[in-house]
């Protein structure tokens, strides 16, 4: 089975950045962390706008990801942080070629 990876650039409402993050940490850093099939997961504030968060995130499979999106903290982490984003998130889905070990 081939990896799958996740580019995803997400913009809160003006202010609520940090509020998303607490959000976050609330409902997936733990769940994350624990997962064995979501090999790498990182979680970035935007350097140049203040209220951009950008996460990088290599699955060991297409359903491994479909299993964590389905999960039930994703799902109560997005019914609190939907309304502190501004808009919908850009995300692209790619294959990896290569990752240094």
């Amino acid at each position: 089975m081939a990896k799958v990876a996740l580019f995803i650039k997400s913009k809160a409402k003006p202010g609520k950045r940090d509020a998303l993050r607490a959000l976050w940490e609330k409902h997936l850093r733990d769940l994350a962390a624990a997962n064995a099939a979501q090999e790498v997961y990182f979680y970035c504030y935007d350097n140049d706008d203040p209220d951009t968060f950008c996460l990088f995130e290599v699955y060991s499979s297409a359903e491994a990801l479909a299993a964590n999106a389905q999960s039930e903290a994703f799902g109560a982490y997005m019914a609190e942080a939907g309304p502190l984003l501004d808009g919908f998130p850009e995300v692209r889905q790619t294959t990896p070629m290569w990752i240094k070990d």
